[in-house]
């Protein structure tokens, strides 16, 4: 069975390019995007793609959140995002604040 491989997409006009890992196993003839969570790319991402591979299809699986330079491996950045966006939900759209 073939391997994950590491990968950098490119990115156009000076934005950072996204790590990623990609897997294509002979004779795929479809692939398919692995799309992480809110907790960015987990190993149970790259399991997926591997799952998806063994079934016949290219995958790729990129870390989306690694451009705003959150590590996402481990899990505990894709977290910390996920509470700091909701914190910064909570904060623009609190019930007690008046309109300008």
């Amino acid at each position: 069975m073939e391997s994950l491989t590491e990968i950098t997409i490119p990115a156009g006009e000076g934005a950072p390019a996204t790590p990623a890992v990609a897997i294509l196993p002979r004779g795929a003839e479809r692939g398919v995007v692995v799309i992480h969570e809110i907790f960015g790319r987990q190993p149970e991402i790259d399991r997926a793609a591997l799952r998806l591979a063994a079934a016949g299809y290219a995958a790729v699986a990129p870390d989306l959140f690694a451009a705003r330079g959150k590590a996402s491996a481990s899990g505990r950045s894709g977290r910390a995002t996920s509470r700091s966006m909701c914190s910064t939900r909570a904060t623009r759209s609190s019930p007690t604040e008046s309109p300008a």
